[in-house]
């Protein structure tokens, strides 16, 4: 292990490295990826998948990926039961399909801090319990971004 981590050390400190994974961010549930995110240019094709599922168990306790600020707690139509959270570097982040809330809007949070559990409301890509989760830059409607190019 101490090998992995003094080679990783050099890569980060190479001139011109920019890894994708940030250090600020955290798993939000740990799990098999059973639906992969799938994104195109145009925001209205078909077939697209905004986010990532991880498989879970019912119940299971879901985690922010990155510290910010509640934005949304609640129900959101076909999404099921939601939280959405600001991250403080700049992306809206959502926790999809839940079956409990353990936030609520204006709340503060930190990396690794509880937002819910995992659940199947809402229409689900997966019939299988899991957790979506979705990135994308703050404010923006379809600036999507690949949840993994975040994650450590």
């Amino acid at each position: 292990m101490r090998t992995f981590l003094t080679a990783a050390l050099a890569v980060a400190a190479l001139p011109g490295f920019t890894g994708t994974a940030n250090a600020q961010w955290e798993w939000p549930l740990r799990g098999q990826v059973i639906t992969t995110y799938r994104n195109v240019d145009d925001p209205y094709a078909g077939g697209q998948h905004r986010g990532i599922d991880i498989a879970g168990q019912v119940g299971a306790r879901v985690a922010a990926a990155a510290g910010g600020e509640v934005r949304f707690a609640g129900t959101a139509g076909s999404s099921g039961l939601t939280v959405s959270v600001r991250t403080t570097d700049g992306f809206d982040t959502s926790y999809l399909h839940l079956s409990s809330v353990s936030v609520r809007e204006g709340q503060l949070v930190s990396a690794g801090d509880a937002l819910g559990a995992v659940g199947v409301t809402g229409s689900r890509s997966a019939s299988e319990p899991h957790l979506h989760f979705g990135v994308r830059e703050a404010g923006t409607r379809h600036a999507y971004r690949n949840p993994l190019h975040l994650l450590p």
